[in-house]
């Protein structure tokens, strides 16, 4: 049963508070393929890390083998650095995030979201920059924003210490930074 691992760096050495990814664990029904695809792992990142162009093509050592994979469970990392299974109540969720809208001059300049976390929560932020109103509205030490590569008016946060209560209070602090916010409450999904 192949797999592959993608791992953090020992936290005693980081700045920050874990990314907020998604380890899926899964399982490849590759039959006689099975020792190829973990060859090809093992030579994809003795070749990526130290960035050298010489893996052979997928298909030449997989050509036969499955392109399916089933997911058997999700995991998360949590603010202490520790991979643990995702919270039933957050898997699969379909309903739309808990949303702030931001105003500045009575008009619309953007919106961030709640997405809860094993022990928090992940912000993303939609149109105005999250770092002009972010270490206004909560401390933010150890926490990184990171904009999104495609979109320079989308950014996320690492992983947060913050209750959906603590969320929820920030429009009543957004004076402090000549914004207006607006609790949009989640819609479930049916």
């Amino acid at each position: 049963m192949p797999g592959t691992m993608m791992t953090t760096p020992d936290p005693r050495h980081l700045r920050y508070s874990p990314p907020p990814w998604y380890i899926h664990l899964c399982t490849n029904t590759d039959g006689e393929f099975a020792l190829n695809r973990m060859f090809m792992l093992l030579m994809m990142h003795l070749t990526v890390y130290p960035f050298r162009k010489v893996s052979p093509p997928f298909e030449t050592l997989l050509g036969g083998a499955s392109k399916e994979a089933m997911m058997i469970t999700g995991y998360q990392f949590a603010t202490d650095f520790l991979l643990k299974p995702v919270p039933e109540h957050l898997y699969d969720s379909k309903d739309t995030p808990l949303t702030m809208n931001l105003f500045a001059r009575n008009q619309q300049v953007g919106y961030v979201q709640y997405v809860p976390w094993q022990d928090g929560a992940v912000l993303r932020s939609f149109g105005i920059p999250l770092g002009v109103y972010f270490k206004t509205l909560m401390k933010a030490d150890g926490q990184m924003v990171l904009p999104d590569p495609r979109d320079s008016s989308i950014h996320l946060t690492t992983i947060l210490k913050i209750s959906e209560e603590a969320f929820r209070a920030w429009p009543k602090k957004l004076h402090q930074v000549k914004l207006r916010g607006e609790i949009v409450e989640p819609v479930k999904a049916k």
